[in-house]
């Protein structure tokens, strides 16, 4: 069963990205945390645990918020070697170009922008769902962890 861990300290916006997760036919387990922090510790207790194949497949993750952001979160992450491969979307909505490229510095596989239109929005979720925990790019990551 896929995992995906959303970061995110708005609950509304993590509702609409659950509807549009369960709108695009994602059928996997769904973390919430409201923290970078939090989430980060969650991972390195599974990995202390001996528990990866409980790691999340993908982590969609919020750039503002407070205490870690996003852009701290996937620097930390990418210190714990096997978390490498566990890729980061950051989301945002800012349209700064500086944003996107600070992103992809930090580590993350992309910047995805929160759109108004739910309908746009929801599209775009689930084409990400696709290609990341459906697609090719989700089973060369599995190779990679095994």
């Amino acid at each position: 069963m896929s995992r995906i861990f959303v970061i995110d300290d708005s609950e509304v916006d993590f509702v609409v990205l659950e509807n549009a997760l369960n709108d695009s036919g994602y059928d996997g387990k769904l973390d919430y945390f409201m923290s970078a922090d939090k989430a980060l510790q969650e991972m390195l207790k599974l990995h202390e645990q001996g528990d990866l194949n409980l790691l999340p497949d993908l982590v969609l993750c919020d750039i503002n918020m407070p205490g870690m952001n996003g852009f701290e979160f996937c620097v930390e992450k990418n210190k714990v070697d096997y978390f490498i491969t566990v890729p980061v979307i950051l989301v945002t909505n800012s349209n700064s170009p500086e944003d996107v490229k600070k992103g992809f510095q930090s580590g993350a596989v992309s910047v995805f922008n929160k759109k108004v239109d739910y309908d746009e929005f929801a599209y775009d979720i689930s084409v990400l769902v696709e290609y990341w925990i459906r697609g090719c790019v989700a089973q060369i990551y599995k190779r990679l962890t095994v």
